[in-house]
């Protein structure tokens, strides 16, 4: 598990991220790509 701290002002912020196996982050990152896709399609439907 990786973590980092940040503290920003007199906030403190900790975040930890899970384990993933190889197939799961494949999976998160084409999950990424598809809504970052269908986000700027849409942008660009709009500007029409």
């Amino acid at each position: 598990m990786k973590s980092v701290t940040y503290q920003i002002g007199n906030t403190t912020v900790h975040i930890e991220s899970p384990d993933l196996s190889e197939e799961e982050r494949e999976r998160r990152i084409t999950e990424i790509k598809k809504v970052i896709r269908n986000n700027f399609i849409s942008m660009a439907l709009e500007r029409r």
